[in-house]
């Protein structure tokens, strides 16, 4: 991914509920050191999700959160998995592509998809921009 990933800085909380103390050391932390590039967030009760995106939102911090379970099975798939989504939330590519020499630069590539599920249907859709 050619990601370079420095040391972090650590926020630990006694109780995953304790969401007050997790705002007031993440307003200390912004004040002194500046925004963070992102703040990657390990949960183990999926019910405080929205709490914490909300608490980094309303900073305008980009945030990924990570279920527990994963962090337990981890190995380099999800390592890799985990890296794309962040890569991704600061601008990166998920992926590249490289295209024959007859496809012109200016090309995009259209990716289109459907599930059909009774009467309801899913389309996925996805583009290349560069």
């Amino acid at each position: 991914l050619n990601m370079e990933v420095e040391d972090p800085s650590w926020i630990e909380l006694d109780q995953e509920s304790d969401t007050q103390t997790f705002e007031s050391l993440l307003d200390s932390y912004i004040s002194h050191c500046g925004e963070p590039i992102i703040v990657v967030i390990v949960l183990k009760n999926e019910n405080f999700y929205n709490v914490f995106k909300n608490i980094c939102y309303s900073r305008n911090v980009v945030s990924q959160v990570v279920n527990a379970k994963t962090c337990f099975k981890m190995n380099l798939s999800v390592a890799s998995n985990v890296l794309r989504q962040v890569n991704s939330k600061l601008g990166g590519d998920l992926y590249n592509m490289e295209f024959p020499k007859e496809i012109s630069a200016n090309t995009m590539l259209i990716g289109i998809d459907v599930c059909h599920q009774g009467q309801k249907s899913i389309v996925g859709f996805c583009a290349s921009i560069n």
